[in-house]
């Protein structure tokens, strides 16, 4: 079985309540209460809906591939993705049999990894999104057309900015378990 990328968890959740939480308490001890549940109000939704909402498919992409089915996380909806992000654990992964597929494609560079150049005067703020900002900058993905004319794209670019080698070894796998009829992409180097 190949996996790609990370299922989604309650980090996005418990992310934004601890940190709405720390400045709701400030407000509130500095000011009143109800200033400090309204900051929590704010940076919340700013969080969770403005941040992890549209942020969540860079983030979390998860999918897999077994013998004759892919898996796969369907976030494109918002209603899908909201609940993803309030119940990660009870959402079912969307199955496509490759049997549906009429094409597959890579997307994307295998090369050298794009690297980032190192700031530190940006400190703190740059570490954290340091990752996500190298996935942005090395985007790396399968594109599924199937006979319904959907287009669906698997994003790989997690794994490839953490793992490249092997990446790039397990998509092989995957574009190589297709018929060549199918395949847009040769194997990868």
């Amino acid at each position: 079985m190949l996996k790609f990328g990370k299922k989604v968890n309650f980090r996005p959740l418990l992310i934004s309540i601890l940190i709405s939480s720390i400045f709701g308490l400030a407000f509130g001890n500095i000011f009143s209460k109800y200033i400090g549940l309204a900051i929590f109000i704010l940076f919340f939704v700013i969080l969770f809906n403005g941040y992890y909402f549209f942020n969540l498919p860079g983030l979390f992409s998860y999918w897999e591939y077994n013998s004759n089915i892919i898996k796969f996380n369907n976030i494109d909806k918002y209603s899908n993705r909201l609940v993803m992000m309030i119940f990660p654990y009870i959402t079912k992964m969307k199955e496509i049999s490759i049997n549906d597929v009429i094409s597959i494609q890579i997307i994307g560079s295998t090369g050298k990894l794009k690297s980032l150049d190192f700031m530190l005067p940006v400190s703190t703020a740059y570490g954290i999104f340091y990752s996500r900002m190298s996935m942005i900058k090395n985007p790396l993905g399968v594109e599924l057309i199937l006979k319904n004319k959907e287009r669906i794209y698997l994003d790989a670019s997690r794994d490839f900015t953490y793992h490249p080698k092997e990446t790039v070894k397990e998509l092989n796998t995957l574009i190589s378990s297709f018929d060549p009829k199918v395949r847009k992409t040769d194997t990868l180097q």
